[in-house]
């Protein structure tokens, strides 16, 4: 029985001892799964942080992803092609590289000007020249610019030897009888990359030349000869490098920080440059002090080896190969405008010939990074490298690409030479990233920044800006001149800045379109800027919504729709029916004037919320002026008559027999609207935002200046629905005759009397406005003068 407990007892312990084990196994197992679990669901949760912080990030870099970055259009010209490429610049020539030799002019009074040296250098409007202007330029092979500044005029030669170099002439003389004073020309040489240089010897010792040698990254080995020659009285003559050290933006801060007086018997003193003229540099540049006339000669070279020698063109070779091309111009220019069949003067003509070579020789090459942002970035971040092949609008303001400016320069540039425009398009297309938005203003390079307000640097991917580049490309389809294998390259890019469009721009109503980038809040500005529609101050609605419509981008992405239909056409692409449905269903008169015509007013508007009578007033607390609503604003039409009102009629919408048409017509006509002897004014007299600030400090812009491309459109417009069967035919045609008149003989006069062609001109007085010279859009008149649409 003893036993029999004690066996019980122990059996009871071992079933405990079992117990507890198999207890701490489960607690061990537990643990073990709830650890296992827990890891599972932390793994989970970072990898859903991770897919979120990439999917971020991915948003973040679609900004500033490229279309194709393995893929880009190949331009049509050699990347070692030289030219006259920086725009801002009085005359400088590099290579269509990215690391180039960049050789240029400077020159300067000797006299103290406002505390400082006068150094002409960047195209400037505060350097107060009577005139600059490229009198023939054809961009491949040569050029020639007459500069009057005081008692000087330099005539500036250039011929362009393709990829092999360069050679220029420039010649100084007084301007009729000045008394006798000295210039001093100066010619640089600059390198951009880190391994590059530039050094300088005499020329087998005679003081009448330099040569030059030097290596750049893009161009290879180079030499270069100055020649100075017929030269009456010299005053000094030598060349300054300041060895390795970092370039300023302007160049021309070297030569103010370098200058010392040298004493002269019969000028008193001159200024001129200290400094090695042969020690290796980043920089070199030459001076000759001298008293006009006097002339200089540059040649350069690309070479295989600094070691051997090199013969020189000389100085008749230089104007054997000018003179060919000034004949081959003259020949080209008439042949494709006609002007002297037409019955135009031969001043008239040398006004138009200058028009294009402005526009041609203003043409620039850019290499940079755009600074850009989207929703998704806190900061803007940098998009590139790019490269641009782009005409500017104006040398002297404007010195970089704008996107609606570029179709409206191509509409004269494919008319005389069609293989550039199909290089400036590529090269513009090539800035599109892969949402399909192209920056609709293009800022590369610090001396193109240092050019531009802060403000404006920054490229927002919501902003659009007109398409405008289809002008260019109706016009070539329409005159046969856009090859297909060129379509075919292209239009993938064409598709998706269309797609972009329609996801980006759309209104809230069916077939309605709004520009973006308006600021609802701002109350400085007497009505809100549209920026992106390209019309800047136009007055638009005065309280921003998302409910506003914009007829002018309605009307571009009728005519953008139209062009796509014809591009798709040639290339029988498969989605030619899409873009054909769209034209039609766009452009549809009646859905048209349901959604933007105005019974009341009887004319096409924007609608939104708008107030008919606003100010601004000075707070009582002091501070910029703000804006008042006098009369409460209301959703309707924005009653503001003027280019906006013109678009149905300006990209051909309207149909030939449409009332609205005649309606329109008449408005034109009439001088208290837009009509002047000057032009169409952008903005009605009746207007009561005409000719009225925008802010304190913010001059009136597009509130009744007369603007050539617009003007432009119009002509174009009307000479199309004079020459199309319908009840408006004469009247169109009358309009067309004597607005066309009223344009040319203006700009003729205005630049006879200026030396310029302007931005915009006095729809009052007729006088030249804006920046000077602007051979961008204004260059049109070439196209007007020769009835070319």
């Amino acid at each position: 029985m003893l036993v029999n407990r004690k066996r019980a007892r122990n059996k009871s312990i071992e079933q405990k001892l079992v117990f507890e084990e198999k207890r701490k196994k489960k607690n061990t197992t537990d643990w073990y799964f709830a650890f296992k679990y827990l890891l599972v669901v932390f793994a989970l949760l970072f990898t859903f942080w991770f897919c979120i912080q990439l999917y971020k990030w991915h948003l973040k870099r679609l900004v500033i992803t490229p279309f194709d970055r393995s893929k880009p259009l190949s331009i049509e010209y050699s990347p070692r092609k030289w030219g006259t490429l920086k725009s801002g610049y009085y005359l400088a020539l590099k290579s269509m590289s990215p690391f180039t030799v960049i050789s240029g002019l400077m020159w300067f009074r000797n006299r103290i000007q406002g505390n400082s040296i006068p150094i002409r250098h960047w195209c400037n409007q505060g350097d107060s020249l009577q005139k600059y202007t490229w009198t023939r330029h054809d961009f491949e092979s040569f050029g020639e610019q007459t500069i009057v500044d005081g008692p000087f005029v330099l005539t500036t030669k250039v011929v362009l030897d393709g990829e092999e170099g360069w050679r220029t002439k420039i010649n100084v003389k007084f301007n009729n009888h000045s008394r006798l004073e000295p210039i001093s020309i100066l010619w640089y040489y600059s390198t951009e990359a880190e391994s590059d240089f530039v050094t300088v010897d005499k020329y087998n010792d005679d003081p009448n030349f330099f040569q030059i040698k030097g290596k750049s990254f893009s161009d290879g080995f180079f030499v270069s000869r100055i020649h100075f020659f017929n030269v009456s009285q010299t005053l000094f003559k030598g060349c300054f490098s300041n060895g390795f050290k970092p370039q300023p933006i302007d160049l021309k801060e070297i030569v103010l920080n370098n200058l010392y007086w040298m004493t002269d018997e019969q000028f008193g003193h001159i200024f001129v440059m200290k400094g090695d003229f042969d020690l290796m540099s980043n920089v070199v540049v030459c001076q000759i002090s001298a008293v006009p006339p006097f002339d200089i000669s540059i040649d350069f070279q690309v070479v295989p080896d600094l070691d051997s020698d090199y013969i020189f063109t000389e100085v008749n070779d230089f104007d054997s190969a000018h003179e060919n091309g000034v004949l081959d111009f003259e020949n080209d220019f008439e042949a494709k405008f006609n002007l002297k069949s037409k019955g135009f003067k031969n001043g008239e003509i040398d006004f138009a010939k200058a028009a294009l070579s402005n526009m041609l020789g203003g043409i620039g090459f850019f290499y940079g990074s755009s600074l850009v942002q989207s929703k998704y970035n806190e900061k803007p971040i940098r998009y590139g490298p790019l490269q641009l092949l782009t005409a500017v609008p104006s040398r002297s303001f404007f010195p970089r690409g704008f996107l609606w400016d570029e179709g409206f320069h191509n509409l004269l540039i494919s008319k005389f030479n069609p293989r550039l425009s199909v290089s400036i398009i590529k090269s513009w297309l090539n800035l599109m990233n892969i949402e399909g938005w192209i920056p609709r203003e293009v800022i590369l390079g610090t001396d193109s920044e240092a050019r531009v307000p802060p403000e404006f640097i920054i490229q927002n991917n919501t902003n659009a800006n007109p398409p405008a580049l289809f002008l260019t490309l109706n016009s070539m389809i329409d005159s046969g001149t856009l090859e297909a294998a060129f379509i075919s390259e292209i239009f993938p890019r064409l598709e998706l800045w269309y797609n972009w469009f329609n996801a980006s721009q759309t209104g809230v109503k069916r077939s309605s379109y709004r520009w973006r980038g308006r600021d609802p809040y701002i109350k400085t500005e007497l009505n809100p800027k549209t920026l992106t529609s390209g019309l800047d101050d136009y007055p638009r609605s005065t309280n921003p919504t998302e409910n506003e419509i914009h007829v002018d981008l309605r009307c571009w992405m009728t005519f953008a729709s139209r062009v796509m239909a014809k591009l798709s056409k040639q290339i029988h692409h498969p989605s030619h029916n899409i873009y054909e449905e769209a034209a039609n269903y766009l452009s549809d008169n009646h859905l048209l004037e349901d959604l933007h015509w105005s019974n009341d007013y009887n004319m096409f508007c924007d609608f939104g919320l708008h107030s008919l009578n606003v100010k601004l007033v000075r707070p009582k607390t002091g501070g910029p002026k703000q804006r008042k609503e006098i009369s409460k604003p209301r959703f309707g039409c924005v009653p503001e008559f003027g280019y906006v009102s013109l678009f149905p009629l300006i990209l051909n919408i309207l149909e030939p027999d449409n009332p609205k048409l005649s309606r329109i017509l008449d408005n034109m006509k009439n001088p208290d609207t837009l009509w002047s002897p000057f032009g169409l004014r952008s903005l009605s007299k009746n207007s009561s935002y005409y000719q009225q600030y925008n802010t304190e400090v913010d001059a009136p812009y597009w509130r009744g200046a007369v603007w050539i491309n617009l003007n432009y459109l119009t002509l174009k417009a009307l000479n199309h629905y004079a020459e199309t069967k319908g009840p408006y035919q004469d009247k169109a045609h009358d309009l067309y005759k004597e607005l066309r008149s009223n344009i040319v003989s203006n700009m003729y006069r205005e630049y006879v009397r200026t030396g310029y062609i302007w931005e915009q001109y006095d729809d009052k007085t007729g006088q030249g406005k804006g920046s000077h010279p602007f051979t961008g859009w204004s260059a049109l008149v070439v196209l007007i003068m020769s009835e070319n649409y």
